[in-house]
């Protein structure tokens, strides 16, 4: 049974480099964080590229029902470009990715089926030459508890996979687990049950 917090990213970059009938396509595949970070690098390529005829795109972000994208025919013919690109990103069943197709016309026209498998094949290769690596989808959960009760909270966090992202020490213990987003609601119960209520959450 698959993980439902564990998905497939882009870790490093991958290219391809295709021609058909004359036309020349160069195809990058790039990890990327947001939309802002989508946005800049489509934008970067197109000044690098200023003579190509070209730059479509597409890419996708997020897990699960949290998932979205977005492409671009960029002057192509309706659905030519952006949308096999798109499709290809969705077969490799990757996200955090950003594919781009840049083309310089050859002179000869490929019809609207030709440029799908075109822009399609061009995304495929370069997502083939990019590596992966797998992610864990992660929610915050801040707490404070009583230092007598660290060994206990800490064996739950291991328990259900959290990773500790702060710890501070005052009259209490202040610690930020990032949970797996599935067992957060079990964690939180776990630790209430364990500690008699003596956990007090931030939220």
């Amino acid at each position: 049974m698959s993980d439902p917090d564990v998905y497939r990213a882009l870790a490093e970059e991958g290219e391809s480099e295709t021609r058909v009938l004359g036309s020349r396509f160069l195809g990058i595949a790039a990890p990327i964080g947001g939309e802002e970070e989508a946005a800049e690098r489509i934008d970067r390529l197109r000044r690098k590229h200023h003579d190509a005829t070209h730059v479509c795109f597409a890419w996708r972000l997020g897990h699960g029902a949290g998932a979205k994208g977005r492409s671009s025919d960029a002057g192509e013919p309706s659905g030519t470009a952006g949308a096999p690109i798109l499709a290809a990103i969705e077969r490799a069943a990757v996200s955090d990715a950003l594919v781009a197709v840049v083309r310089w016309f050859g002179g000869t026209k490929l019809g609207t089926g030709g440029l799908a498998r075109a822009y399609g094949d061009s995304a495929r290769l370069a997502l083939d030459a990019a590596r992966t690596e797998e992610r864990v989808v992660r929610e915050m959960l801040a707490f404070v508890y009583a230092y007598p009760l660290s060994g206990r909270v800490l064996r739950l966090a291991e328990k259900h996979g959290a990773l500790v992202e702060d710890t501070s020490y005052g009259d209490e213990v202040r610690l930020v687990l990032a949970v797996p987003r599935s067992r957060l609601a079990a964690l939180r119960a776990d630790l209430a049950d364990a500690t008699a209520g003596a956990v007090r959450f931030e939220k």
